[in-house]
């Protein structure tokens, strides 16, 4: 079977950095990074 995981590694500011992994057998197969940057919209009046 294969198991997907990721977590939030860090928070500074508006940046959010995450990680994640897909393994099969226990074994890593795929690894991802990742940076997010979280825009608060204006809301419309």
């Amino acid at each position: 079977p294969l198991t997907v995981t990721g977590r939030q590694v860090s928070v500074e500011g508006p940046r959010i950095r995450a990680v994640g992994e897909i393994s099969a057998g226990g074994r890593p197969v795929v690894t991802a990074e990742g940076l997010f940057i979280h825009k608060q919209l204006p809301r419309p009046s």
